[in-house]
């Protein structure tokens, strides 16, 4: 009978004490990764934040550069990566974005493209407040000899694309927003 009970209250501790590790802890755990995640998206060491230009959204360009891959420098190429963090505290179901550039960048991108859309539509929940959707491109750029030919300098021709419009669209609303980006360099 004594040995009964002494394993009825070592069942009794077991079980509370899984109780308190996964309600407790792993609750404690998730809220300290979800603020470490939301203090990375606002770190503008890793990129520009936008807070107030969206009463829905808050906005960091996480990667806007002007990049050589080719090892003898011969083709130079831009990147843009964009996040967007629902701030509503609501669900925001099937967004769509489609980047859209001055039309200078159809002069100076070799694909001839200043629209992108090809992205599928993402969730961002309430219930994961760090979660982003993470939208972007990379093109190559005319030659140098192309670019030497039009109308503008190069300068100017990069200040033009610093100008970036995100077109949103989710299940229940819309949203355009203008970016104005940092030089490229």
């Amino acid at each position: 009978m004594k040995k009964n009970k002494i394993l009825l209250l070592v069942l009794l501790a077991f079980l509370l004490f899984l109780l308190y590790k996964n309600f407790i802890l792993d609750k404690n755990s998730s809220e300290i990764l979800v603020k470490q995640s939301l203090e990375s998206f606002y770190d503008e060491d890793e990129g520009k934040v936008y807070t107030d230009i969206s009463e829905k959204f808050d906005f960091k360009v996480d990667v806007w550069k002007l990049e050589s891959p080719d090892m003898n420098k011969q083709i130079d190429a831009i990147s843009f990566d964009v996040l967007i963090r629902n701030k509503t505290g609501k669900d925001i179901k099937g967004l769509e974005c489609e980047i859209v550039l001055d039309d200078i960048a159809k002069k100076i991108f070799r694909t001839g493209i200043s629209r992108y859309n090809i992205y599928e539509a993402v969730d961002l929940m309430a219930v994961a407040p760090d979660d982003v959707a993470g939208f972007g491109f990379s093109t190559a750029l005319e030659s140098e000899n192309v670019l030497d030919n039009q109308d503008l300098s190069k300068d100017e021709l990069f200040d033009r694309i610093r100008h970036v419009t995100l077109k949103l669209d989710w299940d229940n609303g819309s949203e355009i927003v203008e970016l104005v980006l940092d030089k490229l360099e």
